[in-house]
């Protein structure tokens, strides 16, 4: 009787334990009280395992609770995000081009989001009256389309998309800045495939400046590409 007795009070600590993941008071209202009548020898070895649970419960709780914190402060703190391009094929294809100029002339392999801030460090020194004229007529253009395309840039691609938009005026910005940015982003790259090779690195070197250590590329190809001189040398 008194091993009966002692196996069913380990299974009940057993509960208790791999029940870990509910709630301390629930884990613990199994109906130990009732369930059994321990001898007054085990009560001690009981005692100590609600005592363990009830520590491992607390730590485990604060550790939540201390990732929870730091997971906060992460997303307040973020450098980066991501953006939403609406392409058509031929939208893809412009956006392709880019970036593989782009990657041949630095010599480095990027992400889709560094050509798309490139090339709108490029815009940000188009002439406004250009800028106005390839958003009147995008439709037109055959670029933008259906398909989704998320590429990933600092934060700091909203300022130029910001410095652009106040140089075009609130006629441009009617429709809220979420449509006027995916618009831009299309003219970005028109104008980017457009551009000299002089203009291409020279953004580029600006994005580096600019965006600095939130880049998605090693130090070391930063170091490397800044040591290089003008295009052509």
């Amino acid at each position: 009787m008194e091993r009966r007795c002692r196996m069913r009070h380990v299974a009940v600590g057993m509960v208790c334990l791999t029940s870990i993941e509910q709630d301390a008071g629930h884990c613990l209202g199994l109906g130990v009280a009732s369930s059994f009548k321990a001898p007054a020898s085990y009560a001690f070895g009981y005692q100590f395992i609600v005592d363990a649970v009830q520590r491992w419960t607390g730590r485990r709780n604060s550790k939540t609770t201390s990732a929870r914190k730091e997971g906060t402060s992460r997303a307040v703190g973020r450098v980066s995000r991501t953006f939403k391009l609406k392409l058509s094929p031929a939208g893809v294809e412009l956006l392709l081009d880019c970036h593989c100029r782009l990657g041949h002339l630095v010599n480095e392999l990027l992400p889709f989001g560094n050509t798309l801030y490139c090339a709108l460090v490029h815009l940000d020194h188009i002439d406004t009256r250009l800028i106005a004229d390839d958003l009147k007529t995008l439709k037109e253009s055959g670029f933008l389309g259906e398909r989704i395309c998320f590429v990933g840039a600092p934060l700091t691609l909203t300022d130029i998309t910001s410095r652009i938009a106040e140089r075009l005026g609130s006629e441009a910005q009617r429709r809220g800045p979420a449509a006027l940015n995916s618009r831009l982003f299309i003219v970005a790259l028109k104008q980017f495939r457009l551009a000299p090779s002089e203009a291409i690195v020279a953004a580029y070197d600006v994005m580096l400046e600019e965006a600095g250590d939130y880049l998605k590329i090693g130090r070391t190809l930063r170091t490397r590409r800044m040591e290089l001189g003008p295009i052509g040398q």
